[in-house]
């Protein structure tokens, strides 16, 4: 083959993947209408770009931003509800969202979806994912919890939390007992943590977890958010308390986004866009934070430079049907005990 042909066919290659990339936005864009009926309700949070902020103490920049209340109809329950507060992805709140809702409520759980975005001007971060930070989201989602706790409509022990990918970093990372002192009001806390293909690269000292059960869903096939370091957390959370609840399911042939509504119709879909991938954040010493393969500092100046460095832009996401309904049934399982105490 002629370097001419070759370049050519790099060049079509290039395109062929920016159009794909770009029909996969588009069609999971579209995906953000049809929100369905519930109270819309603002509740004050907080902008951080990175953990060590919260971990310290800094109260962060004051930021108000909302969520979709959704009860369930009174044949499937009444209050003091139990509740999960939900978190989206960096593709923004939407179908998914909405899907997973319709589960829990019929199982007569309230849902809070949380809009981390749209508050803060944003409509998605697949690009960029220092747009709306995952410690801005944990806040979000701590702030939520403080609100639901205070309301009595509300069972205040049986307060869930379920995420997707950057939410899903949310729902995992909030198990940490370290970051619920530092986050959480009084002495609230989830009662369950269910993430969907969180990245889980960020080991803290002192890991111990809030004793509540964990639950982590991913691909075996995820380049976005690897599972090896999932597993690799998992095991560190177990050797720092013994009696932690943690369970991590990997399902074959997955990829990030497997239980996606739109992406079932898309088993491939390149995300030439901004990863983690095998990035390790360590903390050192106290609130030092160290990127192990690149040996670069991390603080709240430079953390997603970092992470494009030793992450990079390119990852594959894909739908697998048949994980989606295994996945959801175990999600449901998890919820139906810690919340409302099904065998």
């Amino acid at each position: 083959m002629s370097l001419y042909i070759k370049q050519a066919f790099h060049i079509v290659a290039a395109r062929t993947h920016r159009v794909i990339f770009i029909l996969g936005i588009l069609l999971l864009s579209a995906c953000a209408n049809h929100t369905p009926p519930g109270e819309i309700i603002d509740f004050q949070s907080a902008d951080y770009k990175f953990l060590s902020e919260p971990l310290e103490g800094s109260p962060g920049i004051e930021r108000t931003v909302n969520g979709l209340l959704m009860l369930p109809g009174p044949a499937t329950g009444h209050p003091p509800y139990p509740a999960v507060i939900m978190l989206h992805s960096s593709w923004g709140r939407g179908e998914q969202e909405w899907g997973y809702s319709k589960h829990l409520l019929d199982r007569g759980i309230a849902v809070f979806a949380i809009d981390s975005f749209h508050p803060r001007g944003e409509y998605n971060t697949s690009a960029d994912q220092s747009l709306v930070s995952e410690t801005s989201m944990l806040q979000d989602a701590f702030s939520a919890l403080n609100r639901l706790s205070s309301d009595p409509r509300f069972d205040r022990d049986h307060i869930g939390i379920l995420g997707f990918s950057k939410g899903g970093i949310v729902a995992l990372y909030s198990a940490l007992e370290r970051i619920n002192r530092a986050m959480a009001k009084e002495s609230n806390r989830f009662a369950a943590h269910i993430a969907y293909y969180p990245w889980c690269g960020i080991q803290i000292m002192d890991p111990k977890t809030t004793g509540m059960p964990i639950l982590i869903q991913t691909g075996e096939q995820d380049t976005i958010t690897p599972l090896a370091l999932c597993q690799e957390l998992a095991s560190q959370l177990r050797q720092a308390d013994s009696q932690s609840d943690i369970e991590v399911i990997a399902y074959e042939n997955a990829r990030h986004g497997f239980d996606h509504p739109m992406l079932k119709k898309l088993p491939w879909v390149p995300m030439g866009a901004q990863v983690p991938g095998d990035c390790r954040i360590k903390e050192v010493s106290e609130l030092r934070f160290i990127e192990e393969s690149t040996e670069e500092i991390v603080d709240a100046t430079n953390i997603y430079r970092v992470l494009r460095r030793c992450g990079g832009t390119n990852g594959i996401a894909g739908g697998n049907p048949n994980a989606r309904e295994v996945a959801l049934q175990a999600m449901l399982r998890k919820f139906s005990v810690a919340l409302l105490g099904s065998k």
